[in-house]
């Protein structure tokens, strides 16, 4: 028999939105595109990371009452939305991670006590909610944090320039252990079952053994983020706004998109990332780009606060992306996180 012609209206069907088959997941869709739904409580600045688990959103961030000390807030997803503290921490610096096991969540800590600069691996229990220190250690730490295969990963931070060394504790505490050293402030840190992957102040992509040994260099170029599949690693590489492949174990690079400001991240078949005010996703071959979302200016014509996509994570059906208002004078107003059914 001959196959269904899909009949559809791909303009305004929010079941076959911009293509058939692609359903927006609950949402309008307007001239092919999919709506975005915004799901912060309008009142958090200083966003470093977030995660889900369907039910809630969790993020770090400050509110004006807590002035400068960042906390992990947790909101409903949907129309009732309501926020609360998830913890009771105090944090200095925004948390560039948060590793979430459905269960659990555990992030890096930089603290000084004493004058003398100290680290502390936090775990939290989400049901019912419980704070403990997983492990706790002399040397500074940077905000980089994975968990994987039982074990909680992180970077030491020595002087904010040279580096430390990639730690690691089991889920349930215990002894640390040194993985590799770092040659550089690590930003982010992400693993497989195989390797931990990190980028740092010396403008490469790093790998080591999981279980331990001397790092080697997957690819140049200066990186905030990074995304995996089962081959390959994508990111963007600051310095040139080119997004990137490479073959974990290094290789030959695949260009993917230029002039990005923000990314990457992946699914099976796209790769999601952000020019300024447009979050835009292609294939992992690099063609067939598209906009999936655009942020208007608003305010005034003459001061317009320009809306900036810092961030994007897919997670389940969805394309996450932290969105950072900014003046025309450079003043970051209170952070946004949206998302959009990914493709």
């Amino acid at each position: 028999p001959d196959a269904m012609v899909c009949t559809a209206n791909t303009q305004e069907d929010p079941s076959n939105c911009g293509a058939c088959g692609r359903s927006c997941l609950g949402t309008s869709c307007t001239l092919g595109r999919c709506t975005a739904e915004r799901l912060d409580s309008g009142d958090i600045s200083g966003i470093g990371d977030f995660t889900t688990d369907g039910l809630f959103l969790y993020y770090s961030g400050f509110t004006t009452g807590t002035g400068a000390n960042h906390r992990l807030w947790k909101i409903v997803i949907g129309p009732a939305t309501s926020v609360a503290h998830l913890t009771s921490f105090a944090h200095p610096t925004p948390l560039s991670q948060i590793a979430f096991d459905g269960s659990d969540f555990y992030t890096a800590e930089p603290v000084r006590i004493d004058t003398i600069d100290r680290g502390t691996i936090k775990k939290f229990s989400k049901e019912p909610f419980a704070e403990s220190n997983l492990a706790q250690f002399q040397e500074p730490t940077t905000t980089a944090v994975w968990m994987q295969n039982g074990s909680v990963y992180w970077a030491t931070d020595i002087d904010g320039a040279s580096g430390g060394d990639i730690k690691r504790v089991a889920t349930t505490g215990g002894s640390i252990s040194t993985i590799s050293a770092a040659t550089g402030f690590v930003a982010y840190l992400g693993a497989d079952t195989s390797n931990i992957f990190w980028v740092d102040d010396s403008n490469a992509l790093k790998r080591a053994p999981i279980a331990g040994g001397v790092p080697t260099t997957v690819t140049s170029g200066k990186a905030d983020f990074f995304d995996m599949d089962a081959t390959n690693v994508y990111m963007l590489r600051k310095n040139t706004g080119d997004v990137i492949s490479v073959p974990k174990t290094g290789g030959a690079v695949t260009p993917i998109a230029q002039g990005m400001t923000a990314g990457a991240a992946v699914d099976d078949s796209h790769v999601y990332m952000a020019n300024g005010n447009k979050l835009m996703a292609s294939t992992k071959a690099g063609v067939d780009a598209s906009t999936l979302w655009e942020g208007e200016p608003q305010g005034t014509s003459g001061c317009p606060t320009v809306m900036k996509i810092t961030r994007t994570k897919v997670i389940g059906g969805y394309v996450y992306f932290l969105v950072v208002p900014t003046t025309c004078n450079n003043v970051a107003m209170f952070n946004q996180i949206h998302r959009i059914a990914r493709l």
